[in-house]
């Protein structure tokens, strides 16, 4: 029976979470805005080019923005919960409006992420 790559790997997968969790830039409350996720391309490409490195740590069948990002809407965002959710880390969502710079309202959701102990 082969090992579980939660167990071979388990210092290597919470190192990844970690530099999720640096990209991303939390503030203080631990909150994504997804209008400005969905805005920050420098980002998003950054959580992308982990792919790779995902796939050798994490067991990526269910993550479907690794099989074929071409059908999955944010792939980014995909990739991200997968991820956090496999180590522990839980996400609530709610929605939000939103004060864009130049004064607008926009309608997003807000993710919070918290670590399940």
């Amino acid at each position: 029976m082969p090992i579980k790559k939660s167990l071979t790997y388990a210092k290597e997968r919470e190192l990844l979470c970690l530099k999720i969790l640096s990209i991303l830039n939390l503030p203080d409350d631990n909150s994504i805005i997804l209008y400005e996720l969905d805005n920050d391309t420098e980002k998003q490409k950054q959580i992308l080019e982990l792919s790779e490195e995902i796939k050798k740590y994490f067991v990526c069948g269910t993550i479907a923005s690794l099989r074929d990002s071409k059908k999955a809407k944010r792939p980014y965002l995909n990739i991200v919960r997968n991820i956090l959710r496999q180590q522990g880390y839980k996400f609530t969502n709610k929605n939000i409006v939103y004060t864009h710079e130049n004064g607008s309202l926009v309608r997003t959701m807000k993710y919070i992420i918290s670590k399940d102990e």
